[in-house]
């Protein structure tokens, strides 16, 4: 049983890579780190074919962070998977009502 979180969270990528290939899922490499996320967060392996992404989404996101907007959320978990040191280097904040 592996116990070490670091180990537990590249287990799990490794695993949704290897579905990924068994399936024949394949994704645009600006998204595929977005859906291999959605998949580990919600453990469902299914949800990758139905992650749809405007074009310029990842460019758009990227940008927002960059410029230091803030990120919204209303679950705590969500909110503890956010690197807020690294968020706040470019001047946003986390906020979860």
């Amino acid at each position: 049983m592996i116990l070490d979180p670091l180990a537990i969270e590249k287990e799990s990528f490794r695993l949704i890579d290897e579905a990924f290939a068994r399936e024949g899922l394949s994704f645009p490499e600006e998204t595929l780190p977005l859906v291999k996320r959605v998949v580990h967060a919600t453990g469902d392996f299914a949800i990758a074919r139905d992650l749809v992404f405007h074009p310029q989404a990842v460019k758009a996101g990227v940008s927002a962070l960059k410029a230091g907007a803030n990120i919204f959320c209303d679950v705590k978990m969500v909110a503890a998977g956010i690197r807020q040191s690294l968020l706040a280097r470019f001047g946003g904040k986390v906020f979860c009502f």
